[in-house]
């Protein structure tokens, strides 16, 4: 987690199994023990965000979300948009004209789907759930199903960041 946020991963595949390592990690340490939710109630940090579940109990009830739970499905989706931007460029060689962010704004959807999902679940099972549990298939099937109907999915994982941008400088 912490080499993917000091240098991010260029490709949808780095960032795709980025994702899925932190993805299995939280899971285990939110349902084989119960250390993140010890630690992150413990620390008094900018980490959480503290939400009510139940204010009429006694004493009332709170949640929480995890700080990488909004910036590891966003390293995603910055991902989605820059795919957006050079798949555009690429088609108009180099005229950059209204970028259609289809996959900015599929993936955006499949998070917010994701997050409503996550806490959906911790009010029904009145627990902290692992919030990439629900975030990273939303986000990843959201650009899958799209790349699918558009006939794009081997662009879309053969995606490089720096390849599109390499190509342009050259000319």
């Amino acid at each position: 987690f912490f080499l993917m946020m000091r240098r991010p991963p260029r490709s949808t595949q780095s960032r795709s199994s980025a994702a899925s390592d932190v993805y299995k990690r939280q899971v285990y340490w939110v349902y084989g023990t119960d250390v993140m939710v010890t630690v992150a109630k413990g620390i008094d940090a900018p980490i959480k965000f503290i939400f009510p579940i139940d204010l009429a109990a006694s004493p009332p009830k709170f949640s929480m979300l995890g700080l990488g739970d909004i910036v590891i499905p966003g390293v995603f989706i910055a991902l989605c948009l820059h795919y957006d931007i050079d798949r555009e460029i690429r088609e108009f060689l180099g005229r950059l004209t209204k970028v259609d962010a289809t996959y900015f704004k599929a993936c955006l959807v499949g998070y917010a789907v994701g997050i409503t999902l996550t806490f959906l679940v911790m009010f029904f099972f009145e627990r902290p759930q692992p919030a990439l549990l629900y975030l990273v298939p939303c986000c990843s099937l959201s650009i899958l199903i799209l790349a699918v109907r558009r006939k794009e999915l081997k662009s879309l994982l053969e995606y490089e960041e720096s390849a599109v941008r390499e190509a342009l400088t050259k000319k």
